[in-house]
């Protein structure tokens, strides 16, 4: 059966197989026919259809009455043609006699054409299957009848869904890939024309300030009158205010409404319904997205789902394109001052010239105080309880063997106090190798770790550093080595000095804990220090870097250059 229900050519399915078979019947349509067979029939959830050879319908169920809107009495003796389509009954006539020829039973025909006709006139698509059985006047054709509308209805459905998200997921990848905003709003008015019909689609754009409205894309069947580029009052546009509250605009014949002058040439074009969508950021309008037809009353909410969809990614695109055109004005501003903080720059290298040497200064006098005063009084007081311990007895000469050794230490730490303030060190050429000698085996001496230096310094090196930047750079190394002391937990420290690029890189690495570096910024406890060495590295025209992860250690690494404004004669 070709596009048909009833008989005929039927491609091969997985239902209704076999037939149905009666031995030695005689009977004549179904009224003899074995009460299991005849019950059976009736109680199918599927419609079915019994045939004579002649044509004329001799059984059918209930269901089949649901199914195409007949009592059994109207069809009995009817032709079986009545419950098809009209422009296929004189094909369908030939292929029930070949059926019934060939007695050979056909499963489930599920191609999309096979339509049947209802008793109020209205068409269905179906699926069929085929038998027959066999009586003493010839084989009655029976055809099961599956009613797939609903079926249909939710493919139809599925596929525009489909299409739709494919919509969006190609505005989506526009929108990533920074494509300028009238392609995207050429891409959206494309696209929605192929999942709304529609005579056509555009994108229009507000500007407040100049209080008028621009076509910004159009796709439509014909040429137009309202191209891309054409711009007009906003009153004269119409529907702002319901379009500012964020509502979609219906109108749904404008014959029957006071038109605008945008809504006249519409209609002078044959329009006569149309919808417009907001496109909205927050609470700012910045445009619509229009449908027009021919049909009055032709768009309803159901199928604007894509259109709010779309209209929302617009407005993305349309914002970002904002941002970017305002973030290259900044930049073409900010582009001018470039040579006024170059200046500021220039000072703020002289400024810290001048710091370091005052905090150097600063740092020599307090050393010098500490030796002069603290460090000998300690060592006094230290001598004075040495004569002691050897006048009192007993309990009396332990403990002051115990504050003799608290005195020792308090003098050791004075001691490191002073060096670390202003290591002498440092005032000599060479002196930073030498001031960092000190200190890392001060690191490895009070902390048990292992240390290993290596100094890829060529011997004569022709640059030379001004005691600013070798104090700099003690001190940066010095605060690297101190967050090791305080923090790190680590059983191996290497550090590296070479020559690269006109300058002198320092790295610094620890095989500790390290943390977490997006979750610790610089100034949070336990990581003091981080962002003065990076400010003293930058402000000496250099660079500071810090790496770390939890459980993988910590690498600080900095570089200062040697053509400082400051150099001198001095080799670190």
């Amino acid at each position: 059966m070709s596009g048909t229900v009833g008989t005929g050519n039927i491609a091969p399915s997985s239902i209704t197989r076999g037939c149905f078979r009666l031995d030695g019947a005689t009977h004549s349509g179904l009224r003899d026919v074995q009460e299991p067979l005849r019950n059976f029939l009736e109680h199918l959830s599927q419609a079915v259809v019994a045939v004579e050879p002649g044509g004329a319908i001799r059984f059918l169920n209930p269901r089949a009455e649901e199914v195409f809107g007949y009592a059994a009495e109207e069809l009995i003796g009817e032709p079986v043609e009545i419950l098809l389509p009209e422009a296929v009954r004189s094909v369908h006539e030939g292929q029930r006699a070949d059926f019934l020829s060939t007695a050979q039973a056909h499963p489930m025909e599920t191609r999309s054409a096979l339509r049947a006709l209802r008793h109020d006139g209205t068409e269905f698509p179906v699926e069929i299957g085929l038998s027959y059985v066999p009586t003493s006047e010839g084989p009655l054709a029976v055809a099961l009848v599956i009613d797939i509308s609903a079926r249909r209805r939710a493919e139809e459905a599925a596929n525009h869904s489909a299409k739709r998200l494919a919509l969006l997921h190609e505005i989506d990848r526009a929108i990533l890939s920074i494509a300028p905003s009238e392609e995207i709003a050429r891409l959206v008015v494309q696209r929605i024309r192929q999942l709304v019909p529609c005579r056509r689609a555009s994108v229009t754009l507000f500007d407040h300030e100049a209080n008028e409205v621009s076509t910004f894309a159009v796709d439509a069947e014909t040429e137009t009158a309202l191209p891309v580029g054409v711009r007009m009052p906003l009153s004269a546009f119409g529907g702002r205010d319901e379009l500012q509250q964020g509502e979609t605009r219906f109108v749904a014949d404008l014959e029957l409404v006071d038109r605008t002058a945008f809504e006249d040439t519409l209609l002078t074009e044959g329009i006569r319904s149309i919808v417009q969508v907001p496109i909205r950021v927050q609470d700012h309008l910045l445009g619509s997205v229009n449908l027009a037809h021919d049909a009055p009353g032709f768009f309803d909410p159901g199928m604007i789902a894509p259109i709010l969809e779309a209209a929302d990614q617009l407005a993305v695109s349309l914002r970002q394109t904002s941002l970017r055109e305002q973030a290259e004005r900044h930049a073409a501003e900010l582009e001018g001052a470039v040579d006024d903080l170059r200046r500021v720059d220039d000072l703020r290298r002289a400024l810290l010239s001048r710091l370091v040497l005052v905090q150097e200064n600063e740092r020599r006098l307090i050393a010098d105080d500490v030796h002069d005063d603290a460090v000998q009084v300690m060592t006094a007081v230290g001598m004075r309880l040495g004569s002691l311990k050897s006048r009192p007895p007993g309990e009396v000469a332990a403990a002051l063997g115990e504050l003799e050794k608290t005195v020792e230490l308090s003098i050791e730490r004075l001691r490191r106090l002073v060096f670390e303030l202003q290591p002498a060190s440092l005032e000599r050429p060479g002196g930073f190798r030498e001031a960092m000698h000190e200190i890392l085996a001060a690191l490895e001496l009070d902390l048990g770790l292992a240390v290993t230096i290596e100094d890829r310094l060529p011997p004569s090196a022709t640059g030379r550093l001004s005691p600013v930047l070798r104090a700099t750079m003690f001190r940066i190394a010095h605060e690297a080595v101190a967050n090791i002391r305080r923090h790190a937990h680590a059983t191996h420290v290497s550090v590296v000095y070479e020559e690269r690029d006109g300058g002198f890189l320092v790295r610094i690495r620890d095989d500790g804990v390290g943390f977490a570096q997006d979750a610790a910024p610089p100034n949070l406890p336990g990581h003091l220090g981080l962002a003065s060495m990076e400010e003293r590295a930058r402000l000496t025209g250099g660079w500071w870097t810090i790496a770390s992860a939890p459980g993988t250690g910590t690498t600080v690494e900095f570089w200062v250059p040697m053509n400082h404004p400051d150099l001198s004669s001095d080799v670190p």
